[in-house]
Parts: structure tokens; sequence; C-alpha cells
């Protein structure tokens, strides 16, 4: 019965893999759609709202990182070296704590955006919803790595 038992977590893992690859993918678009977003607001309006997030790149850089522990997560899978095993806690790790350091900043602005006393205007509006979004996917990512380092680390220990 243990033999089957690491089997079952590797196949799992492999799955938690794909899905921290398709929210980097998702994270990385919504970067886009607010560069995209704010790059049309200022041609409109002639002034707009930068969120904090994409000021200093989050959807960006952190989508590299969802997506090499993504890959290393997959990677295990078929070959579970203990050296690869160990990358990818690691690797997971980092994810794990560049998304706490996005689940902040997204707090952050949506708490700035709600005590601004201004009339919120459309492009307030869909730039909310971006971050939210981004917040939900952030949380995903949270999850997954969380997730993938327990099983790495419980199948690396034997337990």
């Amino acid at each position: 019965m243990p033999r089957n038992r690491p089997q079952l977590i590797r196949k799992e893992i492999r799955v938690f893999g794909a899905v921290q690859i398709m929210t980097a993918l998702m994270v990385h678009t919504l970067g886009v759609l607010w560069s995209y977003l704010i790059s049309l607001h200022i041609m409109a309006f002639g002034k707009t709202y930068v969120p904090f997030t994409s000021t200093i790149g989050y959807p960006y850089w952190s989508s590299w990182f969802f997506t090499f522990s993504g890959i290393f997560a997959i990677v295990v899978e078929k070959s579970s070296s203990s050296s690869l095993m160990c990358y990818t806690t690691y690797l997971n790790i980092t994810s794990f704590c560049v998304a706490l350091v996005g689940m902040i900043a997204i707090t952050f602005e949506l708490a700035a955006q709600r005590a601004s006393r201004h009339v919120p205007i459309w492009p307030h509006t869909a730039g909310k919803l971006l971050t939210e979004y981004l917040g939900i996917f952030t949380i995903l990512e949270l999850f997954a790595a969380f997730v993938v380092v327990h099983w790495v680390r419980k199948a690396r220990h034997g337990g």
C-alpha cells in the first residue's frame, strides 16, 4: 500500500502545476489588460487612475515565478529525484511569498480605492474589477503553491 501512495501524490502535483501555469497566464493577461486600459483612458480622459499593482509591475514579474513553479511541479511527476523535489519546494515557497506580496499590494490598492472620496467613473470601476480578479487568481496561486509544497515534502520524507 505505501507504494501506490507516492504515485497518487505525484499525479495530483502535476494537476496543481497546470493550475499554476494557467494562473500565471491569467495574471499576466490581467496586467496586459491594465496597460491597455490605462493607455486608452489617458487618450480618452486625459487623466486616469493608475493602479498600484500595475505600477510595481506585479502582474508581469509574478507570472514568471508562477510559471516556473508550475513547470517544476509538472516535471517532478515524471522524474522524482531528490534534487528536483528540493528545487520544486524552493520555487513553490518563492511563488507563495511572491503571491503573498501581491495580496498585500492588492489589499492596499482596494483599500485606497474604497477610501477615495472621488466620484467613481468608468475607468475606476473597470480598474477595481481587474484588481479584484487579480486578487482571486493570486489567492488561487497561494493555495496551489502551498499544496504543492506540502505534497512534495510529504512524498520526499515518506509521510
